[in-house]
């Protein structure tokens, strides 16, 4: 005799306040306002290192610009048809963990006041590679000087890391409507610095500084709850039953919304007196149609 039962879940979604985002190989940057998770708002936050070895630049030598190159990784959530504008701003804090010597999504540090660099682009999730932000030629031109002295804020990475204590990337309040995946991996983002010489004869040179991917560089996602779902911070619930949530269970990682289920029948099969061989088991989640036409 073969049986074929159906297990009844009970279903539910589990908000959480905070949870880790350190040591991050791709980053989320970009805003949108969800009609069930409320609006949220993601930024990156990483170090920028030094090249294993800095030559000598003789001659005469002549600063031209300070560029950052960033790589798209094909993942985009919302409207890919919107441009965005890209904010490059320079760290105005050294990053440190935090509490039990971990990265948050809701941790932040301060900037300088002036941004870095800033781009609007229209990206093709598929198509876009990357995209090159024009630097603050003050900021390059600064820094071209202390390689070029030899200075000890260039000496050592150590020394570099408290000079330019990294990098966060954000997107305006008005490119609100998409959020972009970026490659996070070591070396993909690169502060680029651009001279030439002059004798004997003009030639192009650059200096690359590249992205670390070490524990302290994390992702920011900032959500307000104003959409469907309730604030647990302000309604003191971090979980709400499928009844109170139009019978659905929510679920998106990325701003700490989890789905649970739990089968509170299943260990009724044990109080059979029969001998029975449990042959195959399979969990079928089937999500609310037209749900995901819009979201990938």
């Amino acid at each position: 005799v073969v049986k074929i039962d159906t297990i009844t879940p009970v279903i539910s979604t589990v908000m959480i306040d905070s949870f880790a985002t350190g040591g991050a190989t791709t980053y989320l940057v970009g805003s949108y306002s969800d009609p069930h998770f409320g609006k949220i708002n993601s930024r990156a936050f990483l170090q920028i290192g030094m090249p294993a070895a800095i030559g000598d630049i003789a001659g005469h030598p002549v600063f031209d610009s300070l560029v950052f190159i960033m790589h798209f990784n094909k993942y985009y959530y919302g409207d890919s048809t919107k441009a965005i504008t890209i904010d490059v701003h320079e760290l105005n804090e050294t990053i440190v963990p935090g509490y039990s010597d971990k990265l948050y999504n809701t941790s932040n540090f301060s900037v300088k006041p002036s941004r870095l660099g800033s781009k609007q682009v229209k990206v093709y999730p598929n198509i876009t590679d990357s995209v090159i932000i024009r630097l603050d030629n003050a900021k390059g031109q600064e820094l071209f000087s202390k390689i070029r002295t030899r200075a000890d804020e260039v000496s050592a990475s150590e020394n570099f890391l408290n000079y330019f204590k990294g990098i966060r990337l954000s997107t305006t309040d008005a490119s609100g409507g998409v959020v972009y995946g970026i490659d996070g991996a070591a070396g993909k983002m690169i502060m680029r610095l651009h001279y030439h010489n002059t004798t004997p004869f003009p030639e192009p040179q650059f200096i690359d500084f590249s992205s670390l991917a070490n524990a302290l560089a994390f992702r920011q996602t900032i959500v307000t709850r104003d959409g469907s779902l309730p604030d647990p911070t302000a309604t003191g619930k971090h979980e709400l039953v499928s009844a109170e949530t139009n019978n659905a269970g929510y679920m998106q990682p990325a701003t700490g919304v989890l789905m649970k289920m739990i089968f509170p029948g299943l260990r009724n099969i044990l109080s059979t007196d029969k001998t029975i061989n449990l042959l195959h088991a399979e969990l079928i989640i089937r999500p609310v149609q037209q749900s995901f036409t819009t979201y990938s």
